[in-house]
């Protein structure tokens, strides 16, 4: 109602306005037209110029005082009206007042009808004076149409105002809602704008990260590749020399090898061989996320695997105040499990253990509890700190984070040993009770990995898969992915026999640019390009590739390919090799002589005078590497090239993937192929 009251007082305001003009206009032309009339009309004028001057008034009025300039407009022009009716007699000039009930009414409410009952009042009066002769009944009758309308009209304007005054209610509150709207939108915008922003810049942050994380991830496999070498070279001369000395003593002559320094060398090969077996994980890793970590499960003597862990873990506390204490329940099953791993996570939880426990007791206790195994190494050290329990097993965690903490270790420990245990589909956990030590169970399940069977004749085989390659390491890789099948490797195509092999399928494994026809085969057959070292040694066009350590027995297969063989030239840089390849080389047939060069330019210089048979070449030296050397001899020597790690050449050779079905494969199958 504020806004209808607001909007009609603005209304009368202009109203008043108007009206006060039209009132001077129409006041100035009839004082115009009374100057020709004869004699001349002073009264007349006079009321003419009054009306004039009150209306002027009237508007300078309204500025201040609107509501009282409208009343006295209103009364001014009934008296004006009233006083003409006393000095002009023509009859006409009382229907002059049926415009005074619109203005009464528009300005004033109900001031109409007085208007009207005022001027009939003074037209009876003049009419029963006999001073006028007014018609009175059609004044009568025009005066009460003209209130009519006048109500009407004023009833309508007032409805109107009511409307309009809602609408422009509604239209105020629409319009701030829309304000409101307006600032909500742009501060949305204003929102969007920033997010854009963040995500362009999240965008050009994830390109920078991606490429600095490719950057790391080739810097990683360039260290695995260098840290590879640089282990393996000392590796292989333990391994190597422990191997000649543990199986053909007789190399070293007249010597007297008593009982325990036997065994001391056969733990020193063990040993070695474990270790060599990690470095293999290590590489896996470096090209491999743990979470992918495949496990070469074989099925195991669990006693048996047992004692030679125990007997590896005792020389860890060998010199030590801590006494080893080992709880093994009798006649535990057969289990499936990869042996180098789960070695690997005893070892890690024994070793923690001798490292935290200054004194006291470590215990290896494994025992058979329903459908599991379960693995305890407890300790009677400082423990573990109960908030600590829940995030020791997370990769670089110590309990200890300080940097004059005691003992060492980067935290990776106990992060590995869980994945190894987790790709068991087992479960590990750490209890501890701070001031009295901790223990670290893992379980594995007896019948997690159970192999697809087959039975004929009431008896079970393993369902086999043939590999073609040449290469033994590439079955090998297979072998671990596809642990729940037989691995039968094959050279060639040509040499597969199915009625003996009975494959489930054939894994081909050929050069990504091979134009080898696709065979017609009974059974899926699968062609693929998984990095071979005989690819490398095809582009070296040498007689093999090996990669260190170098077996006595993976050498002296290849020698025994050479007839004839009396001189062999040894390029290394390592003197320490080029000693274990002499005992080899003594192992095979004392007569061979071996040549010595450390590096391709001495090798090139030497061979000037003298040919010799055969020449194992390392492919990294000084000065000249063995890439350089092979293209300044005579290639009808045979050659066989030594090499830390391939894992950098085979990294850069990319492959393919085909899959052949007999009769075909179902769109779910082909899916199912695309989604493996």
């Amino acid at each position: 109602m504020m806004a209808f009251h607001s909007t009609l007082r603005q209304l009368q305001s202009d109203l008043i306005y108007q009206l006060v003009q039209l009132t001077i206009i129409f006041s100035a032309l009839a004082l115009y037209f009374t100057l020709s009339q004869n004699p001349y009309p002073y009264d007349i004028a006079m009321l003419l110029l009054a009306l004039i001057a009150f209306s002027l008034w009237i508007q300078q009025l309204s500025r201040a005082h609107m509501k009282l300039a409208r009343r006295l407009f209103v009364l001014g022009l009934n008296v004006s009206l009233i006083i003409a009716m006393f000095l002009i007699a023509t009859p006409a000039l009382v229907f002059v007042g049926l415009l005074l009930p619109f203005i009464g009414s528009l300005l004033i409410s109900r001031s109409g009808l007085i208007t009207i009952v005022v001027v009939y009042l003074v037209a009876l009066l003049l009419n029963l004076t006999a001073q006028r002769t007014y018609p009175l009944e059609e004044l009568v009758a025009m005066y009460a149409l003209s209130t009519t309308l006048a109500w009407r009209t004023n009833n309508m304007l007032y409805i109107t105002l009511l409307w309009y005054s809602d609408a422009q209610q509604h239209a105020s509150t629409l319009l701030m809602e829309a304000r409101d709207s307006q600032a909500e939108l742009k501060q949305t915008l204003k929102s969007l704008e920033t997010a854009y922003d963040i995500r362009t810049r999240m965008q050009h942050e994830l390109v920078w990260l991606r490429k600095h994380a490719e950057e790391a991830q080739r810097m990683k496999e360039r260290f695995a590749a260098n840290i590879s070498h640089e282990l393996r070279t000392p590796l292989n001369l333990i391994l190597g020399f422990s191997e000649v000395m543990y199986l053909s003593p007789e190399v070293y002559g007249e010597v007297h090898w008593s009982p325990k320094l036997r065994r001391d060398i056969f733990q020193i090969y063990r040993s070695s061989r474990h270790l060599l077996e990690m470095i293999d994980d290590i590489l896996d890793l470096s090209h491999f996320e743990m979470s992918q970590f495949t496990v070469n499960m074989q099925l195991t003597n669990l006693p048996a695997f047992l004692n030679e862990t125990v007997e590896i873990a005792a020389n860890i506390f060998e010199n030590s105040a801590i006494q080893f204490e080992v709880d093994i329940e009798p006649d535990l099953p057969a289990i499936e499990m990869d042996r180098t791993r789960i070695r690997q996570a005893l070892l890690n939880l024994l070793n923690n253990a001798r490292r935290f426990a200054e004194d006291g007791t470590v215990q290896l206790a494994v025992h058979k509890e329903k459908q599991q195994i379960i693995f305890r190494v407890s300790d009677t050290g400082p423990g573990i700190p109960h908030d600590q329990l829940a995030s020791i097993f997370q990769d670089f965690h110590q309990v200890d984070a300080s940097l004059s903490r005691k003992h060492g270790g980067v935290g990776l420990g106990l992060a590995i040993t869980r994945r190894f245990v987790e790709a068991h589909k087992g479960h590990i956990r750490a209890e501890s009770e701070p001031g009295k030590g901790a223990a670290f169970i893992f379980s594995l399940p007896l019948s997690q990995f159970t192999l697809p069977q087959t039975r004929i004749d009431t008896r079970e085989i393993t369902p086999c898969v043939v590999v073609v390659d040449r290469d033994p390491q590439v079955a090998g890789a297979i072998e671990r992915y596809l642990d729940d099948f037989q691995i039968i490797q094959v050279p060639s195509i040509r040499e597969i026999n199915l009625d003996q092999h009975n494959p489930w399928a054939v894994i081909h494994n050929v050069r990504p640019d091979s134009i080898e026809p696709i065979p017609d085969l009974p059974v899926p057959y699968y062609r693929c390009s998984l990095p071979s070292q005989r690819w490398i040694a095809e582009d070296l066009t040498v007689m093999a590739y090996l990669e260190k350590p170098i077996s006595t027995e993976q050498l002296i297969h290849h020698l025994k390919q050479i007839a004839d063989l009396q001189a062999v030239l040894v390029i290394e840089d390592d003197r320490g090799f080029i000693q274990l390849v002499e005992r080899i080389m003594n192992t095979y047939d004392p007569a061979i002589m071996v040549w010595r060069a450390y590096n391709g330019a001495d090798a090139v210089e030497l061979m000037r005078e003298w040919r010799p048979d055969l020449i194992l070449l390392d492919l990294t030296m000084p000065e000249m590497n063995g890439q350089s050397f092979l293209k300044l001899i005579d290639r009808s020597i045979p050659v066989i090239t030594l090499t830390g790690t391939s894992a950098e050449e085979l990294s850069e050779r990319r492959g393919a993937f085909l899959i052949q079905h007999p009769g075909g494969l179902y769109p779910s199958e082909v899916l199912n192929c695309l989604r493996a």
